[in-house]
């Protein structure tokens, strides 16, 4: 599903962007909770002022945008590896005029054709447990890795590689070698750790 992008939505993308990107102070999460991977709203959870990393910062967007009437199928939680920055999420929403990231790392939403990351997984539906992923198995290792996607844009790569939508039992309609995720945090932080 995605929603009309009339001049009133685009500004509230560009408004919830910005509010959050300055509300929220940047901490990983070893230094804000002791623990190497946490996924938090800290707008809501913090009675200190809020930290947070990049997940901290999707999350409190996708809420923010809920409210405004926006519907969850149309904003999804995505996570890439991004270039001088390594493993990072952002938030992806869904609209008739292409799909939109809003990034920590960007004060204005920008087009998904104009990123130059490397997709890794993305919340599949309206609920936050269920993901999808692009990866295959090494014949050799039997250890997951990610897909290289050979496609004309990034736009088209991420769109090949999520345009499938898990169903309820989360099995998938991807490509052969490709394979659901249902834990993008634990795999996210394998990754950023080596692990795969």
């Amino acid at each position: 599903m995605e929603m009309s992008l009339t001049d009133v939505r685009w500004e509230e993308l560009r408004q919830v962007n910005r509010t959050i990107n300055r509300s929220i102070r940047p901490a990983t999460d070893l230094t804000t909770y002791g623990v190497e991977e946490y996924w938090n709203r800290p707008l809501v959870a913090s009675d200190r002022g809020a930290r947070g990393d990049c997940d901290d910062y999707a999350l409190e967007k996708r809420a923010r945008l809920i409210a405004l009437g926006w519907t969850p199928d149309m904003v999804a939680l995505a996570i890439a590896m991004a270039p001088r920055v390594g493993l990072h999420a952002v938030l992806i929403v869904q609209t008739n005029h292409g799909d939109f990231v809003l990034d920590n790392l960007a004060d204005e939403p920008r087009a998904l054709s104009q990123l130059r990351y490397g997709w890794i997984s993305r919340q599949s539906g309206s609920g936050l447990i269920t993901w999808a992923a692009a990866y295959r198995s090494d014949v050799t290792t039997q250890r997951p890795r990610a897909v290289q996607l050979v496609d004309a844009s990034p736009e088209d790569a991420f769109h090949r590689m999520m345009g499938e939508r898990l169903s309820a039992r989360g099995a998938t309609a991807f490509a052969p070698g490709q394979t659901p995720v249902s834990e993008p945090a634990a795999i996210a932080a394998d990754i950023a750790r080596g692990r795969r």
